[in-house]
């Protein structure tokens, strides 16, 4: 890429510097940005702050795509020369080839080669792996991936994602979602890793670190800060309504972990907390995030929330105040997506002395950087294409997929399935890659077939290479009943079952529900197939823990598989003929019943029943749980010492031996209960974990350093405390209690 002409001279040090030991990722001193924001008019650095939607530039015959793609230069050179538009985004309302992509990424460099002072950084959402671009490799999603329990395998996804955006000629990605998700009947639910934060803060960096670290790094965007996981309705873009001692213990940590591996951007959510939208509280955002974090990057919008601010939360009366406040709330970039109205709203607002040019210097400071560091400046290299979608790639899927699928239920061993057997499979999800791969993938909302084009196996063609004469009937889509009668009778053939459901894919406001409970139609043929008094095996292709209390005890098994990518149906394939196995936990708290949602860590008033008894936790399979075709025992669970100051280190072993006849993947989870505290303690915290593999009969002894301060909480002034008293902790089915003493 060439670079204008007045920068040359400011630059030329850094580029000689650049071209012999490689400049992308790399920060450069804060003054070499300087001359650059020295040499914007104000109307250009306006420009830097708007990201505009791709759509705006692409040319549509009859409304449909072109093809190739082509891109109306006459709207570019308005963008860009004449506007000075910082970002674009978005896809062409599906996933493109490789080739449109490079055209579209060419064509806007040309464009600001031509004339435009600053290169354009583009970006898109990057759900569970470069999903907007054919042919990439796609990962289970964020859910499925905590599952795994596994950060390697988290932080290679990143790795992998990174390299196929960087293949496309994208350097900026909306994503890990950060977001801790405890209200399971939010669609976004299956976008996160989990209830639980510290599980968050150890995926979170994982993945952080896989994007940005990498070969081909590119600059990573967590979503959404803050609290956006914890709609209280469960409605996507709803009131979040908890206190903030809360909102600082559970839910900012994830994003504070990340920023301290050098998080680089972050977006906003739609949420609001208190009654004040996440986007113009300048109490989260400045003193919070800014002040009290030290997030130095660039902080976005979603999609159109400037406006937001005026037609939904009805605290601005017009656009030009809804600018205001979220510029003065921190807003860096607003993400507009498909007009000028925040540039010219907010131009008005810096002549008419409502807010400084010097405000706006600080955030185009920031998003010069941020282009900086990903090497936009200079010459812009891709990985070659032989890098791209690789089968090595396919087989990091696949081993993703195989680590986090999680084993809930198996009655009298019913699996492993002899794939000589008798075997009918039915149920909706069973011969669809669509419910493998769920939103985000190739389409927004995931459920366009053009997926199922790409000639990976469903459920049912992968089981169908190991057993050909296997039978199989739809039975039921998710939301219409089919021949039952039919059902039942080719089912009685058989001699195990095994029965698909699932949910219809969806994300954000389109995917809202209002019940948890599993589809009627899907009941029905579930209960069909259950009369018949025949093993059922039951595989859940899903979004959320949907309401299964009905079915679940008449099952043999229950295989949660979350949505596991398009590797998926191989990887359930082999787990069910025991060719793998299995070792998914479950990275949230599976409820019985629809108004029953209470995460693990809840408190001891929770766990009264209506007896007085301690019977108010009545989960359908509890937080971190998960079979295997082996077992594994602890035994000699140890400290070091029995009291501990609060600048110690708490030092724990034990053994694990793997009892059972085959190999195995183990989840070694560690768990703290605070038994006395100011604020009322959850009965129990996860506070470290590691997945270990053991051969039959094999035996490992663990160890674990556990920082005492690493058991604060936030207390009543909303500061972190660590209290001196009595904890338990807790490995399986060991506990030893410990003091902490002044």
């Amino acid at each position: 890429m060439r670079i204008p002409a007045f920068l040359l001279l400011p630059l030329v040090l850094w580029i000689v510097a650049a071209c012999s030991s490689g400049n992308q990722g790399q920060s450069e001193p804060r003054t070499e940005v300087d001359a650059i924001l020295q040499g914007l008019s104000l109307e250009q650095k306006i420009g830097q702050m708007a990201q505009l939607n791709i759509e705006v530039f692409i040319n549509r015959q009859d409304g449909k795509l072109t093809h190739p793609i082509r891109l109306d230069t006459a709207k570019l050179v308005e963008a860009i020369q004449k506007r000075g538009i910082g970002s674009i985004m978005n896809t062409a309302g599906q996933a493109m080839e490789l080739e449109d992509w490079h055209y579209i990424t060419e064509t806007i460099e040309y464009v600001q080669e031509q004339g435009g002072k600053i290169p354009i950084i583009y970006a898109i959402d990057a759900v569970h792996g470069t999903n907007y671009v054919a042919g990439s490799t796609l990962f289970p999603h964020q859910l499925g991936m905590a599952a795994t329990w596994n950060d390697s395998l988290v932080r290679r996804m990143g790795e992998v994602t990174a390299l196929e955006s960087r293949a496309a000629g994208i350097p900026w990605i909306f994503s890990p979602i950060l977001d801790v998700a405890r209200q399971p009947l939010w669609v976004q639910f299956f976008e996160t890793f989990g209830e639980d934060s510290y599980l968050a803060q150890r995926m979170g960096t994982a993945i952080t670190l896989g994007y940005q670290e990498s070969e081909w790094p590119v600059a990573a965007c967590a979503k959404h800060f803050v609290g956006y996981g914890f709609p209280f309705t469960g409605k996507d873009r709803t009131p979040v309504q908890i206190g903030e001692r809360a909102l600082r213990e559970l839910h900012v940590p994830a994003f504070e972990a990340s920023i301290h591996q050098g998080l680089r951007s972050i977006m906003i959510g739609s949420n609001e907390f208190d009654g004040v939208p996440m986007l113009a509280s300048e109490y989260w955002v400045n003193e919070v995030l800014r002040k009290e974090i030290g997030f130095d990057g660039v902080l976005l919008s979603d999609w159109a929330d400037v406006a937001h601010l005026s037609d939904w939360h009805r605290v601005a009366k017009d656009t030009l105040e809804a600018t205001r406040m979220a510029i003065e709330a921190g807003l860096d970039m607003a993400m507009i997506p498909n007009d000028y109205s925040f540039c010219d709203d907010l131009l008005r607002l810096v002549k008419d002395s409502m807010i400084s040019e010097s405000r706006i210097d600080a955030s185009v400071r920031r998003i010069l950087q941020l282009k900086w560091e990903m090497g936009l400046f200079d010459e812009i290299n891709r990985p070659k294409m032989d890098a791209f979608a690789t089968k090595e790639n396919s087989d990091e899927a696949y081993e993703a997929a195989v680590e986090g699928i999680t084993l809930l239920k198996n009655e009298s061993d019913i699996l492993p399935i002899d794939p000589a057997e008798r075997i009918f499979v039915t149920g909706p999800t069973a011969h669809s890659l669509v419910h493998l791969n769920g939103a985000w993938s190739r389409t927004w909302q995931g459920a366009d077939t053009v997926i199922g084009k790409e000639g990976r196996p469903s459920v049912l063609e992968a089981m169908r290479a190991s057993n050909p004469d296997l039978i199989y009937l739809e039975g039921s889509s998710v939301e219409e009943v089919g021949d039952l009668d039919r059902v039942r009778s080719e089912a009685k053939v058989a001699s195990v079952i095994v029965l698909c459901l699932g949910e219809t894919p969806a994300t954000e406001k389109p995917g809202d529900r209002r019940d948890l409970t599993i589809s009627d139609a899907q009941l029905a043929l579930a209960n069909a197939v259950l009369d018949l008094g025949k093993p059922v095996v039951v595989v859940l292709l899903q979004d959320r823990p949907q309401i299964v209390a009905s079915i679940a005890d008449r099952c043999a098994a229950v295989v949660m598989g979350y949505r596991p990518g398009n590797e998926g149906g191989r990887a359930l394939a082999d787990l069910l003929f025991g060719k793998r196995n299995f070792s998914g936990r479950l990275p949230f708290t599976y409820p019985s019943s629809v108004n029953d949602l209470m995460t693990y860590d809840h408190k001891f008033a929770e766990t009264i029943g209506p007896d007085w008894g301690p019977t108010g936790f009545q989960p359908q399979w509890e937080f971190g749980y998960g079979l295997s075709y082996t077992r594994f025992e602890y035994e000699g669970l140890s400290l070091n010492k029995m009291a501990y100051s609060i600048d110690d280190t708490i030092q724990v072993s034990m053994h694990v031996k793997n009892v059972g006849g085959r190999d195995g993947n183990e989840v070694v989870q560690v768990y703290v209960r605070d038994e006395i505290a100011s604020i009322t303690p959850s009965v129990k915290r996860l506070r470290d974990f590691k997945k270990i593999g053991l051969q039959a009969g094999e035996e490992e002894e663990m160890h674990f350093s556990i920082p005492v301060r690493a058991l604060a909480f936030v207390g009543l002034d909303n500061a972190w405390t660590t209290e001196p008293g009595w904890f338990t902790l807790k490995v399986g089915d060991l506990e030893e209690r410990f003091e902490v003493i002044d």
